[in-house]
């Protein structure tokens, strides 16, 4: 048995609901799951079927209504309002769960279940839409503005799920305007015995004062990277696989918070990495860890963003600029001898520069 996610050309929305779903059936089977990225849609394959579903296990896995998660989901929402609305969202998987073959027929694929629905439904939140959100998807007459995109119930419901439990976030304040900084990785091809591994390999954003989401996301990737490689460690081969890290911002003016910047940052150079040089792997992730987190200190800003710019495009002009800003902070002081890299570690690294 399989179970498909449709793409609708929302990327966060879709690989929100791919992780939503996996998780969500993962727990109902209380067994392995697949999730592949198919191109046009995701696909969840259970190693076993939907028989006795677990129903309390899936009330376990949702996260609580006073989880902070849900504060950033339901981030243009307010306290009580968003009760309401993960309280709706607990009693809507829990009913699915008890229906196995609806299960099936609504993610079929076979396109007899609408996503977005003309009224009625819910409102799609703006950590999950981040394109649209308070702009324009449609042409419209006399007046910049819409009426706010609604989908299906279930739809919905399954993609603040998969939200909550992969989504990383972080507030920030820069320049006096707070802001969230927002990201989620894609699946490409994954693995997970049990739904508690999909958070927990999905959350890639580990505690630094970043600058920006770019920033956020590319050391999220390295992080990403080094938990894939420990992976292959225990099993002997990359299983799991993943193609990028869709990433965005949203900063508070007035009541509401609005979309800022927003882009993605490819892992396939990451993965080379881990595949082709796993014992070197692992000191090449504690050098651009360090960059990292070094780069949060005030004052030296310009590693983080040297080692961004490395993950994001892994040119000969990125690495040199990294390497430049390491050395300087060498001179001055500023980084101790004893967290310079092996010479080993750096000449690894110039093999996926890319001249």
């Amino acid at each position: 048995m399989q179970y498909v996610i449709t793409k609708t050309g929302l990327d966060l929305f879709d690989t929100a609901r791919a992780w939503g779903l996996a998780a969500f059936v993962s727990t109902l089977t209380q067994g392995p799951v697949r999730l592949c990225d198919e191109v046009a849609s995701f696909r969840v394959e259970p190693e076993d079927p939907i028989s006795t579903p677990d129903v309390t296990g899936l009330l376990g896995l949702i996260p609580a209504e006073n989880d902070g998660s849900w504060s950033f989901v339901f981030t243009t929402l307010g306290a009580n309002e968003r009760s309401k609305k993960v309280r709706l969202l607990r009693e809507t998987l829990t009913t699915l769960a008890t229906e196995p073959a609806r299960v099936s027929q609504i993610f079929s694929g076979a396109g007899e279940t609408l996503v977005f629905t003309g009224s009625g439904g819910e409102s799609l939140p703006g950590a999950l839409d981040p394109a649209g959100f308070k702009g324009v998807r449609q042409k419209t007459r006399a007046r910049y503005g819409e009426d706010q995109l609604k989908v299906d119930l279930i739809q919905w419901a399954v993609a603040c799920l998969g939200m909550a439990l992969c989504g990383s976030y972080r507030r920030i304040q820069s320049g006096g305007v707070s802001r969230t900084l927002v990201l989620l990785p894609v699946p490409l091809d994954v693995r997970v015995n049990q739904a508690a591994e999909i958070s927990e390999l999905a959350r890639c954003a580990r505690g630094s004062n970043y600058l920006s989401a770019a920033v956020m996301a590319a050391h999220a990737a390295v992080n990403l990277a080094e938990r894939l490689r420990k992976r292959v460690a225990a099993t002997g081969q990359l299983q799991d696989r993943f193609s990028e890290i869709i990433f965005f911002e949203l900063f508070r003016t007035g009541n509401q918070p609005k979309p800022a910047q927003g882009n993605r940052v490819r892992l396939d150079r990451l993965l080379d990495i881990v595949r082709n040089s796993p014992d070197e792997a692992e000191a090449i992730f504690t050098w651009l860890d360090y960059c990292f987190r070094r780069g949060a200190v005030r004052g030296t800003e310009e590693l983080a963003l040297a080692a961004t710019a490395l993950v994001f495009h892994w040119d000969l002009e990125s690495y040199e600029r990294l390497v430049r800003s390491f050395v300087r902070l060498l001179a001055t002081n500023e980084i101790k001898n004893e967290n310079r890299p092996p010479e080993k570690v750096v000449k690894e690294v110039t093999g996926y520069v890319t001249v």
